[in-house]
């Protein structure tokens, strides 16, 4: 086998490969060249990082992202995938491992009181209150919809603590198979050691959904949390809370799941939909770039393929197996990481969710996309609202000198006619 120019070449096998293109942290990724069908021998995908196709499949979009994969939801065959297994941090994605390893043995009419320390974690916080009280069925549409870290640290406080709870979601990664995944904490904020692969949040993701519980908070749309308080007498006030999931309601069939992003862990998703009776899933890790638009474009590649077509591997499959990595370090000026999220708008959805009247089809997904718009305008699927933040500064500073030249100029005005009048 010989690799030129970044290109696989090698004999005939099961499957077919394809260049796989992937942006280095941080920095906006090159064009990614047209797709080139190669194919590799079995022992060339044992040692490559190729992308992996189903054969007689057209090329895939290749998303800029170090590990994806597309496949069947319902038997787990596996339609693409490149570097599937490779252990990464899995941000606010690991909420769906929190809320299936703890949800079980928590009632929804649970009463929990908040602590200080669900005030005090980092990133998105969905607003609960040190004192006040909540239900455990709030703090689950907080975990999924807008990805509260403080409803996830309550969570673990509610199942023995800390400490428990990750062990309880690690034992429950175990019984699944997901042998990538290693919890740290429920939030899915970076950590030393704590990672996750695309394949392993694709297995999560399918008991996640066939759980109706869990499953019906993951389309909802919005919510009313309770706001300052104790008890749940109808007078005690509540605000709405969106869900960040930004294909809900934008790509047809969607049957949801969860986006996440930290400075550190970068952009993952992981995304189901159903159309014609066919219901595929798509999950990114470390993605640069728009992961809803690119999750939109995998979906739709694999909604084109015939029924039926024969699957490169199946997600338990060795040849995934054989594209495992080592966890990769966190960067080391990284001492806060931020969680992906946006804050919940109190008084309405989420930041960056559209009016019925906004939504785009799923062809028009990709052509909202424009110069510029990767990486800092897609902080990806949660800071949307801080994306245009330099742009507002500028505009703000800019008013501010064009409002004291007014000013100044109504003062010199006054002044002169004044001066007239004496």
């Amino acid at each position: 086998m010989t690799v030129a120019g970044g290109l696989l070449l090698g004999t005939p096998a099961s499957g077919t490969l394809l260049p796989a293109a992937v942006a280095a942290p941080a920095v906006a990724a090159p064009a990614v060249p047209a797709p080139v069908l190669t194919v590799a021998t079995d022992q060339d995908v044992l040692t490559s990082t190729a992308l992996l196709v189903a054969p007689g499949a057209p090329p895939p979009p290749q998303p800029q992202a170090a590990g994806w994969v597309v496949a069947d939801l319902d038997t787990g065959e596996v339609l693409a995938a490149h570097n599937a297994r490779a252990q990464l941090a899995p941000a606010s994605t690991l909420k769906l491992l929190t809320a299936l390893a703890l949800s079980p043995s928590l009632e929804d009419g649970q009463v929990y009181t908040a602590s200080r320390a669900v005030t005090e974690v980092d990133g998105s916080k969905t607003g609960m209150v040190e004192g006040s009280q909540y239900q455990v069925v709030d703090l689950l549409h907080a975990l999924l919809m807008s990805s509260g870290n403080d409803a996830a640290v309550a969570l673990g406080e509610l199942s023995g603590g800390p400490d428990e709870a990750v062990a309880r979601m690690n034992t429950v990664a175990s019984e699944l198979g997901a042998d990538d995944t290693l919890a740290v904490n429920t939030s899915g904020l970076d950590a030393a050691g704590q990672v996750s692969s695309a394949r392993d949040l694709v297995l999560v993701g399918q008991k996640v959904l066939a759980d109706d519980r869990l499953a019906g908070i993951l389309v909802r749309r919005q919510y009313p949390f309770p706001g300052v308080g104790t008890g749940f007498d109808p007078a005690r006030p509540r605000f709405e809370i969106g869900n960040h999931n930004k294909l809900l309601g934008r790509y047809d069939g969607v049957l949801g799941l969860k986006n996440g992003y930290t400075m550190a862990a970068r952009g993952s998703l992981v995304t189901a939909a159903e159309r014609d009776g066919r219901r595929l899933v798509v999950a990114l890790v470390r993605t640069e770039g728009s992961a809803s638009t690119q999750t939109a474009d995998l979906l739709d590649w694999g909604f084109a393929l015939p029924k039926g077509i024969e699957a490169v591997t199946t997600l338990e499959d060795s040849v995934l197996a054989s594209q495992a990595g080592a966890p990769a370090p966190l960067p080391a000026d990284e001492d806060k990481p931020a969680d992906e999220d946006r804050p919940a708008d109190a008084n309405g959805p989420a930041a960056g969710d559209e009016s019925p009247s906004e939504r785009r089809r799923p062809d028009q997904l990709s052509e909202q996309v424009g110069d510029g718009a990767v990486p800092l305008a897609e902080r990806v699927e949660a800071e949307q609202a801080e994306a245009a933040g330099p742009d507002r500064e500028l505009l703000g500073a800019g008013l501010a000198v064009v409002g004291v030249l007014l000013g100044s100029a109504a003062v010199w005005g006054l002044s002169r006619r004044r001066r007239a009048r004496g």
